[in-house]
């Protein structure tokens, strides 16, 4: 996939290692998000220049630190209808069958009451999702690193394939931390872009990722094996 940014040079993104694109104006910064997001000054096109749309391709995850509850819901909603997808019959049968008693336990406690009052069960198992709550635990959720391979093991299960990218990652990750998301990515084959604010001396924390910066002046720099 070739990323394209105003004029600048175009960057192309693999499924085999990280992409970094860094830069030290709030300016391309700005643009960066807004583009990846919205569309903006951004394009977005195969590896034979045919054009995609950035909605369907790109999945900006943004910071882990502060999106927070959203992130979460989002890939949680995912790996959520693969788990209902996947369900054997067997399996979906012995839910069933604990609800079923679930309710009736219920019912049975409503009727003490005397009023014309009753539960229903409808069979949805996504309700059932909804009720159970499920979440990622709070080692995951409070730790950035934790939660950016979580998100990459969504995309291996949930066989995703559009193009992830996070913000910030150097400002909570460690080197040996990055080594290892790097090796996952590596080894899962997922498509992944960091956008840093950052100077270009500090390229050497992103390891053999492919590494490009536009300066304060809006010049253009590449380093693919720094």
């Amino acid at each position: 996939m070739i990323i394209s940014y105003a004029s600048h040079q175009p960057v192309k993104v693999s499924n085999e290692q990280v992409t970094v694109i860094g830069t030290n104006s709030s300016v391309v910064y700005q643009d960066l998000l807004r583009g990846f997001r919205d569309g903006g000054q951004i394009k977005v096109c195969s590896d034979t220049y045919d054009e995609l749309e950035v909605s369907k391709t790109i999945d900006l995850v943004g910071d882990v630190c502060t999106g927070g509850e959203e992130i979460e819901r989002r890939y949680l909603s995912r790996i959520t209808k693969a788990f209902l997808d996947d369900l054997t019959d067997p399996q979906r049968n012995r839910i069933h069958d604990s609800l079923n008693r679930l309710y009736n336990t219920v019912q049975e406690q409503l009727y003490m009451i005397d009023l014309p009052i009753e539960v229903t069960y409808d069979f949805d198992l996504k309700e059932l999702t909804r009720f159970a709550k499920i979440h990622f635990d709070s080692g995951t959720a409070n730790n950035p690193c934790a939660m950016i391979e979580s998100i990459l093991k969504v995309y291996e299960e949930c066989h995703l394939k559009t193009t992830l990218i996070f913000t910030n990652v150097r400002q909570y990750l460690s080197i040996d931390q990055l080594r290892e998301i790097e090796a996952m990515i590596k080894e899962i084959r997922v498509s992944v872009v960091l956008i840093e604010f950052t100077e270009m001396e500090h390229q050497d924390f992103y390891g053999n990722a492919d590494f490009y910066y536009i300066d304060e002046d809006f010049v253009d720099w590449h380093n693919a094996n720094h």
